[in-house]
């Protein structure tokens, strides 16, 4: 039996949360993926922290070994095959070259490849980083179909690529909905909220909150913010709203339940990608969630937008040029205008449950890990 290693920070709860479904918080995608479909398909598992130098981690369910950070070597060298993500990953590339007799065994995943879009000097050292660690990896992961062909054409064949589409639960963001879900100091805010048509907007890192604040500025939108900012950030957010006399208009909420989450999204008339995911995937998990809640999204043209396009996401996405803030105003009025239908919701929770769904990505992925790298 093939013994697998893969790498988490310090949240292996979440790994062996993702073997079960439950309607009170979804299956998260990198542990579903990495964890719990090999698992399923009768792996072995370990896994190391690269949070943690203890060495007494206690083992989880799903793993019969967790090592501590400063054992990778050890780890990469007690295991068959490793998938690791980014530096990481390439950390264990060099390390295993110390291995006797030497042998490639890790499958580098990354979310980056092409190093002419990358933003700065950090990125760009970690483009080029993977670049070279990749002639020397078991195999090769990326996330688009664009990033898989580019690998394709830098790579010695001996090099397997994988294109990784990195599916969501999306039965978790179709299960029924309740009041209950909405916490008791939110129910006055979304009563009003659920009166007219509104914009939701997710996530943290690579989100242009100036741009959303300008559009909502300019326009009679109502939109729903809702990420986890650190407590400057935060504090910035909500005095933009506060000097932009907004506050009716923009709503701010940090810290929600999956269940309040999934509420929120099921009741928006369209999801706003404000995001720059020209380099990296970014945005990737919310557009997906967006469309298994079953309602469209609008994004600045990207990595993200153009794998959509290529899996077919069709009308239910519309995408303009990078840093046309009044063209993406356009195309939110566009879905608050005219909002999608019961049966066009269904149909785009059924586009992603068909493309999106992790039960089905995470056995293609083992499929390619097989065909690819272990026959």
């Amino acid at each position: 039996m093939v013994h697998l290693l893969a790498g988490f920070n310090n949240n292996s709860d979440e790994w062996n949360d993702s073997l079960v479904f439950s309607v009170n918080r979804p299956r998260l995608p990198l542990p579903y993926a990495f964890g719990a479909s090999f698992y399923k398909r009768g792996y072995n598992l370990s896994a190391i922290d690269f949070s943690s130098s203890s060495l007494n981690i206690n083992n989880k369910p799903l793993f019969e070994t967790i090592y501590p950070k400063q054992s990778l070597l050890k780890a990469v060298k007690e295991t068959d095959i490793s998938i690791l993500w980014a530096m990481q990953g390439i950390k264990a590339i060099t390390q295993q070259l110390l291995l006797k007799p030497t042998s490639r065994k890790i499958i580098l995943a990354s979310y980056v490849w092409d190093v002419k879009t990358l933003p700065n000097f950090r990125t760009k050292k970690l483009g080029i980083a993977t670049h070279i660690a990749a002639h020397f990896a078991k195999a090769l992961i990326v996330m688009t179909s664009e990033q898989e062909k580019m690998a394709r054409q830098s790579l010695s064949s001996k090099i397997p690529v994988i294109k990784f589409t990195c599916g969501i639960d999306t039965q978790y963001y179709r299960s029924a909905l309740s009041w209950l879900d909405v916490p008791h100091s939110y129910v006055p805010i979304v009563e009003e909220l659920l009166t007219s048509p509104y914009i939701i907007m997710l996530g943290s890192q690579q989100r242009l909150d100036k741009e959303m604040l300008d559009i909502v500025s300019q326009s009679r939108f109502k939109l729903v913010r809702i990420a986890s900012y650190d407590k400057n950030k935060s504090l910035d957010l909500h005095q933009q709203i506060q000097k932009r006399n907004i506050s009716k208009q923009f709503i701010f909420i940090e810290k929600i339940s999956y269940p309040f989450l999934r509420f929120l999204l099921r009741h928006a008339n369209v999801c706003a990608g404000l995001v720059d995911s020209r380099w990296q995937p970014a945005g990737w998990t919310v557009a997906c969630e967006a469309l298994a809640s079953g309602i469209p999204l609008v994004l600045y043209e990207g990595l993200v937008s153009r794998e959509l396009q290529s899996l077919g996401v069709g009308s239910f996405m519309k995408t303009v040029a990078f840093g046309d803030t009044n063209a993406f105003k356009n195309a939110l009025s566009y879905f608050i205008e005219n909002p999608l239908t019961s049966i066009m919701r269904d149909q785009c929770q059924e586009f992603a449950k068909k493309q999106l769904d992790l039960n089905k990505t995470g056995d293609l992925l083992v499929n390619s890990v097989e065909k690819l790298v272990l026959s």
